[in-house]
């Protein structure tokens, strides 16, 4: 009888825990917004934007992006956090990053980056 409990009790908590790792990613993963539903409202959120790059700067320590879907959006980048990564019009990415506002016009300060495509 104890080795069923134990084995009852070790399935409901791997069920609990595969739970709380699916909501918990809902809410580290940032919402998907789409790049032409960004509004002031948003400044300083986190959110999540893929795209397709359409032009972009690269300096020293800085890689700023045109990003469009379907609108077009401005994504910065600072080296650090670009490391590794081909950039090239066309190319597909998905940046989670935070909304700020910048001379007047809104853009995202990139956290994390991926190519998608």
């Amino acid at each position: 009888m104890n080795e069923r409990l134990m084995l009852l009790t070790a399935f409901i908590c791997s069920i609990a825990g595969i739970f709380v790792i699916y909501i918990s990613s809902g809410v580290i993963e940032g919402m998907m917004q789409p790049a032409d539903s960004i509004s002031l409202e948003d400044e300083g959120r986190n959110i999540k934007v893929q795209g397709k790059i359409v032009d972009y700067y690269e300096g020293d320590n800085i890689v700023i992006m045109e990003i469009e879907k379907p609108s077009v959006v401005k994504v910065v980048l600072f080296k650090n956090k670009a490391r590794n990564l081909s950039i090239a019009e066309g190319t597909q990415l998905e940046i989670m990053g935070k909304v700020e506002e910048y001379e007047g016009s809104l853009e995202v300060i990139g956290n994390r980056v991926r190519v998608i495509g």
